[in-house]
């Protein structure tokens, strides 16, 4: 399936802006450590106002939007690599992590293996929806 989301690479903004209170992911033609004058991909806001408090009441501090957004900016990286395991498990297993033998050489894929392999096509299935 081909990607529906901005092409990567994305950056973080490393640091809060100042008096603008949000961190800023965007795209990145690999040369920049800030994204500035590229195109915004998400912003991840500091909380000041009512309308920036998280489902638990909690208001989210610079700290923890600098941390949003770094993990915002690493997802492109992390979906392919977990379209790369979910490729290599499902040629040697292409019955995928439910078949019913799951069994190599002389043994059988480990059943924390399999749960990661679920897990892995779980987040790719949310990711590509």
């Amino acid at each position: 399936m081909a990607a529906k989301h901005t092409p990567a690479p994305w950056v973080a903004d490393d640091f809060c802006m100042e008096n603008d209170r949000r961190v800023r992911v965007g795209t990145t033609d690999g040369t920049k450590t800030y994204y500035h004058s590229t195109a915004t991909v998400c912003e991840c806001w500091v909380g000041e106002s009512e309308d920036l408090i998280d489902g638990n009441g909690r208001r989210i501090g610079t700290v923890e939007a600098e941390a949003n957004a770094r993990l915002i900016a690493a997802a492109p990286g992390m979906l392919a690599a977990l379209k790369a395991l979910d490729a290599h498990w499902t040629a040697a297993f292409p019955g995928g992590p439910d078949a019913a033998d799951l069994s190599y050489g002389l043994g059988q894929i480990a059943p924390d293996t399999i749960a990661v392999w679920r897990t892995a096509r779980a987040a790719l299935a949310k990711a590509e929806a």
